[in-house]
């Protein structure tokens, strides 16, 4: 499995550390070495958990289910709160798995249709300029809001 996620990895162009693998047993063991987020479910092997870098409340799906909650979801709030500093107008995307399109008009600027697959899509208004970022580091959404203000 880690080594599956690895290679999936290098073909997507996905940065390894940011992808969350969650298991539950020991032969999920390699395939959370090697990702960047390790999440092991309440009802997960002794040995799997002291391999995670988070141990569910939660066993199975709703284990599952909290973990995508803590580590994406949730993020929302903090990316909302950062770009809110930043940007006057600003819409935000969150992708997961396959592409989303996007396709918005606000304060009569006409914003191109662009794809987006893994991460944050950030559009951004201020000083009457248009700008639209998009990162799967979470850790640079500010950097990456400013940037696309120019």
């Amino acid at each position: 499995k880690g080594s599956s996620l690895k290679l999936l990895c290098e073909k997507t162009g996905i940065n390894i550390k940011h992808v969350m693998a969650i298991g539950d047993s020991e032969n999920d063991i390699d395939f959370l070495k090697v990702a960047g987020i390790k999440v092991s479910v309440a009802n997960a092997d002794e040995a799997l958990k002291q391999q995670s870098d988070y141990v569910c409340r939660k066993s199975y799906g709703d284990g599952v289910q909290e973990a995508i909650n803590k580590f994406v979801i949730d993020r929302i709030d903090d990316v909302t709160k950062e770009v809110s500093q930043i940007a006057e107008e600003y819409e935000i995307y969150m992708a997961i798995g396959k592409g989303i399109e996007l396709e918005s008009e606000k304060n009569k600027l006409n914003f191109a249709k662009e794809e987006i697959s893994e991460g944050i899509g950030i559009r951004v208004i201020k000083n009457n300029r248009v700008g639209f970022a998009f990162t799967s580091d979470f850790s640079k959404i500010k950097e990456t809001t400013e940037q696309a203000l120019g």
